[in-house]
């Protein structure tokens, strides 16, 4: 009895349900084609970047690539950097806000109507008597290393120094460097010390003296000629944000000043 009954059951077709079942193939997890899905839409989307494309993305990525580089060299030494983009640069200073980069303080000027316009004529007027060492970055640069270094932050011989090797090498950037190497040597010196800002004649007279170093090349104690000497006044009131009476004076006693010099270096022994 037994044997016939499970001979009955081998018997028994099987349902047609269980056969299809039996022949469909194993179906596909949703996550599975989900998850297909998602990296053929990556892989679809990076293929441009990756064969070159100039997306928009891509191309913002290589200028703030650039600009992060320059900002690190020479700390904004071009003007136009400055105004397309704020070159942050952490540089101390007695309490911080008057450390400005070279490229926020030329900001600060091409973005100001009563500053640019002035600057611009007297620039111009520079270039256009002494050629390519008056320039306008060169005296820009002039007027900010007076503007950061007046009040004993660097002495005002290496500023004038600096815009005489400028004339001749017009590498901006390691005089930059050399500037800011100083300037902040001093400055971590006294970090825990509150000063006042530099007065105002000393800064014009550093601002007058830098910028006829680098527009004119007069030596020291040199007076300027009138047109230099109206010229040179406006660059500097214009950029320092100095009363015309102040640089006035500073451009009268040109004559009258006289740097110190340099120290001696020291001798090996």
């Amino acid at each position: 009895m037994l044997m016939q009954h499970q001979g009955r059951q081998a018997a028994r077709p099987a349902s047609s349900s269980a056969v299809a079942a039996a022949a469909a193939p194993p179906p596909r997890p949703r996550a599975v084609a989900a998850a297909a899905a998602r990296r053929e839409k990556r892989a679809a989307a990076a293929a441009p970047r990756a064969a070159g494309g100039s997306g928009s993305g891509a191309g913002a990525e290589s200028f703030g690539d650039a600009v992060k580089r320059v900002a690190k060299r020479v700390q904004g030494a071009l003007p136009i950097i400055g105004l397309l983009s704020r070159l942050a640069s952490s540089e101390g200073g007695f309490d911080g806000a008057n450390a400005a980069t070279y490229a926020e303080f030329s900001r600060t000027v091409y973005n100001s109507e009563a500053a640019y316009a002035p600057f611009s004529v007297a620039a111009a007027a520079l270039e256009k008597a002494h050629g390519k060492p008056a320039q306008s970055r060169y005296v820009l640069l002039a007027a900010w290393m007076a503007e950061q270094g007046a009040g004993g932050l660097v002495a005002p011989r290496d500023v004038v120094a600096a815009m005489r090797r400028l004339r001749v090498s017009g590498d901006m950037e390691i005089e930059i460097d050399r500037f800011l190497n100083s300037r902040n040597a001093t400055l971590e010196k006294y970090a825990m010390v509150e000063r006042s800002a530099a007065p105002e004649a000393l800064r014009a007279e550093l601002g007058v003296d830098a910028v006829a170093a680098v527009a004119t090349g007069l030596k020291d104690g040199q007076a300027l000629g009138e047109d230099d000497a109206r010229h040179v006044a406006a660059v500097v009131g214009a950029t320092m944000r100095l009363p015309a009476e102040v640089v006035a004076a500073a451009v009268a006693g040109r004559a009258d000043r006289a740097l110190l010099p340099a120290a001696p270096a020291a001798r090996a022994n």
